[in-house]
């Protein structure tokens, strides 16, 4: 005869009652061979363990028997789940498409995919800052790149902290690398007209996307998934409702922007999409196809869509713009980004320094008309 704990519905203590069919209760075999325990504690808690043979079994089963009738404590008999990186990476990535916009989930659902690709089932609790590094320091990406990642990684884990279930960040004491984005192409007035030719010829209903580009500085994604129902044609305004940084902006349009979207608009289908095909066509998925090839053809260097936002960065800047009013309609949030526009004004810059050549005559005449002063002035 063997015993059964059962909880009873009297005493939070539990009952061992002895089983009449001459089978051990609380035992079971899974698979064939393999002999398990189960009982409830005196809390009322099922617990099982795997023990192997039947002997075994029985003596384990009879000693938390007797421990549960002493009141002692039983070892922690539940095993942890280990809870992995690509757990903490799935839940983050749940918390930022709730809290941030479509487009910056979606750059962070691209890097949550490679480094899935390498940490998926290495324990959440165990990845070490020297494994990231290593990784990092495998890619083949640019600093800004690999410091995306390095970004990701921190948000998941900061995530994962938030909810419990890790304790630490491994990327908190990986560097930052330096970002070599100082160097800005822009493009001149001689390559605009070949890039022109070149489009009116091959792709003219591509044009106003080039020239809208030039001329309101919008990012690619902006500008791609840019829907009627954001222009304001009679009020020649923008109104983009996500962005990267997840601010509203509003995109003031001059007449070359406004003829633009003008032309666009003859050529518009039902879709709500300013250009065609903006979320289907494979040119648009790929980076503009179209737009590659026609930079091919005009013989332009080192070229690429995001330039045409550094086009209307430096030609804003050397029209004489502030460089406050430049950091606004780029929509950055750091005036640093900026201020690298800031060389392309060096009719400001000489402006500036030459104000030092008349400082000594506007000191001197302040202190003559005190009663004081060096009178033959400072450069004499």
């Amino acid at each position: 005869m063997f015993l059964l704990y059962y909880p009873s519905p009297i005493s939070q203590k539990g009952v061992f009652m002895a089983r009449k069919d001459g089978k051990d209760r609380g035992l079971f075999e899974r698979p064939r061979g393999i002999w398990w325990i189960r009982y409830h504690d005196e809390n009322g808690d099922e617990h099982r363990e795997k023990v192997g043979a039947k002997a075994a079994a029985k003596n384990l089963y009879s000693s938390r028997r007797n421990a549960i009738r002493l009141g002692e404590k039983l070892p922690d008999l539940v095993a942890k789940r280990k809870i992995t990186f690509a757990m903490i990476a799935e839940a983050a990535l749940v918390w930022v498409y709730a809290h941030r916009s479509r487009r910056y989930a979606d750059a962070v659902k691209c890097h949550v995919k490679a480094l899935t690709g390498a940490f998926g089932n290495v324990d959440a609790k165990k990845l070490t800052p020297a494994q990231v590094e290593h990784w990092l320091s495998k890619k083949r990406c640019s600093p800004a790149t690999l410091n995306r990642y390095r970004t990701t990684v921190s948000l998941i884990y900061r995530q994962g902290i938030r909810d419990k279930k890790v304790e630490s960040n491994p990327a908190r004491t990986i560097g930052h690398r330096r970002e070599r984005n100082t160097v800005v192409r822009w493009l001149q007035p001689d390559e605009e007209a070949k890039l022109k030719e070149v489009m009116l010829a091959d792709c003219p209903e591509h044009w106003p996307e080039v020239v809208l580009a030039i001329n309101t500085g919008l990012r690619r994604g902006e500008q791609w998934n840019l829907r009627w129902s954001q222009v304001d044609l009679s009020a020649r305004r923008i109104t983009l409702t996500e962005t990267k940084n997840n601010d509203m902006r509003h995109i003031p349009l001059n007449d070359a922007a406004l003829a633009a979207l003008e032309l666009a608009k003859v050529v518009a289908d039902d879709s709500g999409y300013v250009f065609k095909a903006a979320k289907t066509s494979r040119d648009y998925s790929q980076g503009g196809l179209w737009f590659n090839r026609a930079i091919a053809k005009a013989k332009i260097a080192g070229f690429t869509w995001h330039c045409l936002r550094h086009t209307f960065a430096s030609r804003l800047v050397m029209a004489g713009v502030d460089i406050r009013t430049v950091q606004q309609l780029l929509g950055h949030r750091s005036i640093q980004l900026t201020v690298r526009y800031s060389h392309l004004a060096p009719a400001h810059e000489m402006a500036a320094v030459q104000r030092l050549v008349t400082l000594p005559e506007i000191v001197h005449t302040a202190e003559a008309e005190q009663g004081g002063g060096d009178e033959k002035g400072w450069l004499n």
